[in-house]
């Protein structure tokens, strides 16, 4: 059976192809920031809530979210709980990573 929680996150316009191309600089910034923290980069991109870097879970995720990451959903597979969050760091773009926890 899975599960998922939604919280109220604002929704924003779609990004234009422009937006999307003026956000590549800001993107690659924040990449570079990320990296300089040890973080490993799995992906990145453009969602409706805007600009998004997927990195691996770390501790140093939290460490750089300073308190503000909060858990955007989640899902139950037996034991196990995948877990998705988020923050937002300069500039706007959003960092996610998703965690496996073992539950039992």
């Amino acid at each position: 059976m899975s599960a998922a929680i939604h919280r109220y996150r604002p929704v924003r316009e779609p990004l234009t192809l422009a937006q999307f191309i003026a956000s590549l600089a800001l993107i690659e910034s924040t990449i570079a920031w990320l990296h300089a923290h040890q973080l490993c980069i799995i992906s990145f991109g453009c969602t409706r809530r805007g600009p998004t870097v997927n990195v691996a879970a770390h501790p140093q995720a939290y460490a750089l979210a300073k308190g503000q990451a909060e858990r955007l959903r989640f899902r139950q597979e037996g034991a196990l709980r995948h877990e998705v969050w988020v923050f937002t760091a300069r500039g706007g773009v959003e960092i996610a990573w998703e965690e496996v926890v073992c539950v039992s």
